[in-house]
């Protein structure tokens, strides 16, 4: 028992550590300034993807506070793991930024592409509420409830940032994140006004995305998706006379490769942090 709480204590370490150097190396890069005419907000969706297949495998790859809320109102994450989470989180943003602007020279908006307050109050939590509303339930349907989607998750997740801030970012920086929000606020003593206004649509954003998807979860058949023992899965024939003995697997080893890294407890499946 004592070694098992051990290695649980080790394998929670390590998760906040990949959320901090995520979330850092997430606000150092996407928050650099980048060439005249580049949408900010792709960069920042490809830039996610990258992130996410890093860290996925030790911490689910959260990457953003929003995310860790809506899966723990979802129950893929124990609410005291949750908070430590974010401080990780918070904290590898804060020092992403200071990174930023260490290392960058010219003088920039170091809050984001866009000047603050172009958008107002209502614009702008409507943009970040359902920007961060994508990207929550994009990671419950691809990372959590559709594990067989593998190694193909992260690629949703950032591609919902790519088409959601990569349109808003002109209107309000396109965050979708309250730590790349609130990190260049704290270093850079940015101007912006109405800070309760961006956290309150990402985190309400993030909460609506997993309420609305766990009371769907519950209506779901709850027998959907079981197999019958009765028949083979897919990929698999049953050995001995007539079909009758043990299933065995009869798909290519590529594939069988795959699929026992997608049910791999540190996978990226591990959105959900189970065994956190």
């Amino acid at each position: 028992m004592a070694n098992w709480a051990g290695r649980e204590n080790l394998q929670l370490a390590i998760a906040l550590f990949a959320e901090f150097i995520g979330t850092m190396l997430f606000q150092y890069f996407g928050g650099s300034p980048m060439a005249a005419g580049t949408n900010a907000g792709v960069i920042n969706g490809l830039l996610l993807m990258v992130i996410v297949w890093m860290t996925a495998e030790w911490s689910g790859g959260h990457v953003n506070p929003a995310v860790t809320l809506g899966l723990l109102i979802s129950g893929n994450i124990k609410p005291l793991n949750a908070v430590l989470y974010w401080v990780a989180q918070f904290t590898g943003g804060i020092m992403g930024a200071v990174l930023t602007s260490a290392t960058t020279q010219r003088s920039f908006n170091h809050c984001g592409p866009a000047p603050p307050e172009q958008a107002d109050n209502a614009s702008t939590f409507c943009f970040e509420f359902w920007a961060t509303f994508i990207l929550v339930w994009t990671v419950h349907m691809t990372a959590v409830e559709k594990p067989g989607a593998g190694n193909t998750a992260p690629f949703a997740i950032g591609l919902a940032i790519a088409v959601t801030c990569g349109i808003d970012g002109m209107y309000t920086g396109g965050y979708a994140n309250p730590a790349r929000f609130l990190s260049p606020l704290i270093v850079n003593h940015c101007n912006y006004a109405n800070p309760w206004v961006y956290l309150l649509a990402e985190f309400s954003g993030g909460a609506a995305a997993a309420t609305i998807l766990r009371f769907l979860f519950m209506l779901r058949d709850p027998h959907a998706g079981h197999e019958d023992p009765n028949e083979s899965p897919r990929g698999t024939t049953k050995s001995g006379k007539g079909g009758t003995g043990q299933h065995q697997d009869i798909s290519p080893r590529s594939d069988r490769v795959m699929s026992n890294n997608s049910k791999s407890p540190r996978s990226v499946p591990a959105m959900q942090n189970d065994a956190l």
